[in-house]
């Protein structure tokens, strides 16, 4: 079994600083983190009879739901702090969007970001406004040495891991749940 572990996040800092007044509270950052939006599973059972094309894009990529509810919720973030903190046209100095190397993070932070920068006035680069979408950059890492939203490979953590795995308590959990681990596994076809 695969212990790696990945973490598929986004982050995105919105940054603006509201008031030069000491004495007044205000806000002047908002570190927004989110997962993907919907996907497609991981893998399919042995016994699944769904066919392939049931995922257009593959196992694991995200759906166009998923698209959908990334999109509104970069509408939702206009509103929530659009008034007091987000520039209502796309601006570097404001927005750092920061995705783990994965695919449906990545689509998540786009389609997030289109629902909060739709293109205004002179942002609107397509002919005959038939395009209404901004590229915005999107900063990431590759998943190996990403240490700040992923989990690079580590000696000790694995060695940890083994350590639990090996653990009375897990022993003993396993053994109480042997039938249904069986099963599960044998679905899975491990």
């Amino acid at each position: 079994m695969d212990t790696r572990v990945f973490i598929e996040w986004i982050v995105v800092a919105l940054v603006a600083a509201l008031s030069t007044c000491a004495t007044e509270r205000t806000l002047e950052m908002v570190h927004v983190i989110y997962r993907h939006g919907n996907r497609a599973p991981m893998s399919n059972y042995p016994t699944d009879s769904r066919s392939p094309d049931t995922w257009p894009l593959g196992l694991g990529q995200l759906t166009n739901i998923g698209k959908l509810q990334q999109y509104h919720l970069g509408e939702w973030l206009r509103k929530r702090y659009g008034d007091i903190l987000i520039n209502t046209t796309y601006n570097p100095k404001e927005i750092y969007a920061r995705s783990s190397d994965i695919d449906r993070t990545l689509m998540s932070a786009q389609c997030n970001l289109a629902g909060l920068f739709p293109p205004k006035e002179n942002e609107i680069w397509f002919p005959n406004n038939m395009l209404t979408w901004q590229p915005i950059p999107i900063h990431t890492t590759m998943v190996t040495t990403d240490s700040l939203i992923g989990f690079p490979p580590c000696p000790k953590y694995a060695a940890l891991l083994n350590e639990v795995k090996k653990s009375d308590v897990v022993r003993q959990y396993e053994q109480t749940n042997k039938a249904g681990i069986h099963g599960i596994s044998r679905q899975h076809g491990l």
